[in-house]
């Protein structure tokens, strides 16, 4: 797995959105969101392939609302992806991380990208 910086956005402002991460298959990527207020992080996520897939975010476990589950978003083929806010106490693992990943069989690579709201 690969860390994603997160992009902080400020009010009335405009941002280089840099710190991407590529994903293919299942491996996948984490945002660590132990020092900052997770529930203000969007995942965007770009799909360069044409075959669907499911995009996931890992339920946390370690929480109350981990038992929740899954966040998934079946995805049709290559297009832009948006995934958030979150509920942190659902998908913040024990390490403070948020993670992602393609969990199908998809052989599209996906370009994931976080933002962090003001």
């Amino acid at each position: 797995m690969a860390a994603i910086t997160a992009v902080k956005l400020t009010t009335n402002a405009g941002i280089l959105c840099s710190g991407a991460v590529t994903t293919t298959s299942t491996a996948g990527a984490w945002v660590d969101v132990s020092t900052m207020d997770g529930s203000k992080v969007i995942l965007l996520v770009n799909q360069a392939g044409t075959d669907a897939g499911t995009i996931k975010v890992t339920d946390g476990a370690e929480f109350t609302a981990g038992a929740v589950g899954n966040i998934t978003k079946l995805t049709t083929g290559a297009a832009d992806y948006v995934l958030g806010p979150f509920e942190t106490s659902r998908v913040k693992d024990s390490n403070g991380y948020i993670n992602i990943a393609n969990s199908s069989v998809s052989t599209s690579v996906y370009t994931v990208r976080a933002i962090i709201l003001p």
